[in-house]
């Protein structure tokens, strides 16, 4: 009887042992960890996109200029360049092929530059040392009528980075 005796308390102790190590009811539970917080990411300043000289398109099955105001074709004349000028007032060429004047506050990109017409004073643009114009026939965005034409002492063309 001795040992039904012993058994019976072992075993009470037993289930009281997992009756207080376990449940809602007071037991011991290890101490919850601490939230991690993750800090919201501070947003990184972005700069805003360089502004360019003049935009670009594709003319004709490749990239080429247009101007930024109007995104009419920009065009080149071979045999043009500011200290030797085909396009001239005096020819009347600038009347069809009006100058490209640089854009206003904007820093020039790479390979473009600006001198002042010693026919009527205006500060045009070049690319690359040749003077930039668009065509006046050209009436919208994209058209390329110009290109090909030969004409003031040379060939005219989509003027391309």
């Amino acid at each position: 009887m001795r040992s039904i005796v012993i058994s019976s308390v072992l075993l009470s102790t037993a289930l009281g042992l997992v009756a207080c190590g376990g449940g809602a009811g007071g037991g011991y539970s290890a101490p919850a960890a601490a939230p991690v917080v993750t800090p919201a990411p501070t947003p990184t300043p972005t700069a805003p996109p360089a502004a360019t000289t003049l935009s670009e398109a594709t003319l004709l099955g490749s990239a080429g200029f247009v101007a930024p105001a109007t995104s009419h074709t920009v065009y080149e004349l071979s045999g043009d360049s500011p200290a030797s000028l085909e396009c001239t007032v005096a020819s009347s060429c600038t009347s069809v092929w009006p100058p490209v004047t640089p854009p206003v506050g904007v820093a020039l990109s790479t390979g473009f530059a600006t001198f002042v017409r010693p026919d009527n004073s205006v500060t045009q643009l070049e690319y690359l040392g040749h003077p930039l114009y668009t065509f006046a026939p050209d009436t919208a965005a994209g058209q390329t009528g110009g290109n090909g034409i030969v004409s003031f002492g040379g060939t005219w063309s989509v003027t391309r980075p």
